[in-house]
């Protein structure tokens, strides 16, 4: 799937330098990894930034990179509740009983350790912790 980034320039420059993150020179827009799933509510489907297989070679990482989540914002807030909610539904729909091996995980990926244990303690008090993994990106 591709897609115009529409961001501030640092943000750019972060989310291009996610695993498996690339672009097409021919369409000028980056190519990103989305999840498709069953939604009666409208989106079918969740772009991430990158993607990558994890070491035992069982998960596909889905990354998101995230400079911070926006924690201070009320409507951003709802905003990302909603996406946690599609990214749930969506990973669930999509990993089965295994037969085929592979289960989808979700990394959200920060740029420090500050910004990635205030989303990690949030995510886990939301609720989401089992479903999305934070790391700090190398």
């Amino acid at each position: 799937m591709t897609e115009t980034f529409t961001g501030k320039e640092p943000a750019k420059i972060f989310h291009d330098g996610t695993s498996g993150a690339f672009s097409s020179i021919e369409h000028k827009k980056r190519v990103v990894p989305a999840l498709r799933y069953d939604n009666p509510d409208g989106k079918n489907f969740i772009k991430f930034d990158g993607a990558e297989v994890s070491e035992d070679g069982s998960q596909l990482l889905l990354i998101d990179a995230k400079r911070s989540l926006p924690l201070w914002k009320p409507s951003a807030m709802n905003d990302l509740k909603d996406t946690l909610e599609r990214i749930k539904k969506a990973v669930h729909q999509n990993n089965t009983d295994g037969l085929d091996g592979i289960q989808y995980r979700v990394v959200y990926e920060f740029p420090n350790r500050y910004t990635a244990r205030v989303a990690s303690m949030f995510l886990a008090s939301s609720g989401y912790g089992d479903l999305i993994t934070v790391r700090v990106r190398q």
